[in-house]
């Protein structure tokens, strides 16, 4: 059986409550939130910061782990800056990600996916030449799929499922699709050239409810480089 860390913030002389479950490598009832992905320039490269939120809601719960508990589809050409995590304790850790043989862009993670809400953050560069085509893929159905970029960027998509959203902030622009299959997602182009945008606090929200933003679970070294702080 798999082995599974539960982790929870705690001080000094605090009781401390932790709930075990059992683990299977997959389970049913895993479904994705939202996926935000953040994309600015720096040069001849493009940062690209693409967050996915998780849910587990199985019955009884379980945990998803194993080293395929995640699987992500990155473009071809990335160059995997860091990746982050946190479960539902919020305690953000840096992972790694393993490349599937003879699949570009396809990478697998070893971090369990507890009952409750799972944040990752994939952050990544690519070359560069003033714009770029994506074609998202999805392990698991979104309630949303968001696109983040400066408003001196472009976006566009010959796909009807992006709408652009309001944002009350003249620093980025949203383009977002909801209720996205699992599988090939609406693709979308950039173009143009601007930094990499800060994700709003969390008690503001790109949307309307029902889904709100997320929050990486620390700072990448890309938002670092590029001025932004992710909020956690």
């Amino acid at each position: 059986p798999a082995c599974v860390n539960y982790d929870q913030q705690a001080s000094a002389g605090d009781a401390v409550s932790l709930d075990v479950f059992d683990a299977a490598t997959r389970v049913q009832g895993v479904t994705g939130t939202i996926e935000i992905i953040r994309i600015g320039t720096v040069g001849n490269l493009l940062h690209v910061s693409d967050m996915i939120e998780l849910k587990n809601d199985s019955s009884p719960p379980l945990t998803q782990a194993g080293e395929r508990s995640f699987e992500v589809f990155l473009p071809a050409h990335a160059k995997i800056d860091s990746v982050l995590a946190a479960g539902p304790a919020k305690i953000g850790t840096l992972i790694s990600a393993t490349r599937v043989l003879r699949e570009a862009g396809h990478y697998t993670v070893n971090f369990p996916l507890r009952p409750g809400a799972t944040k990752f953050a994939f952050n990544y560069n690519l070359p560069y030449e003033g714009h770029a085509t994506f074609h998202p893929r999805s392990a698991y159905p979104l309630q949303q799929l968001a696109v983040m970029i400066a408003a001196a960027m472009k976006f566009a998509s010959s796909s009807s499922a992006f709408q652009v959203l309001p944002t009350g902030n003249n620093n980025y622009q949203v383009n977002a699709a909801s209720q996205v299959m699992a599988g090939e997602g609406p693709w979308f182009k950039i173009s143009g050239v601007g930094a990499l945008p800060a994700l709003p606090s969390q008690n503001r929200s790109l949307t309307k409810p029902p889904v709100a933003a997320l929050a990486a679970p620390v700072s990448s070294a890309a938002d670092r480089r590029s001025g932004g702080r992710v909020q956690g």
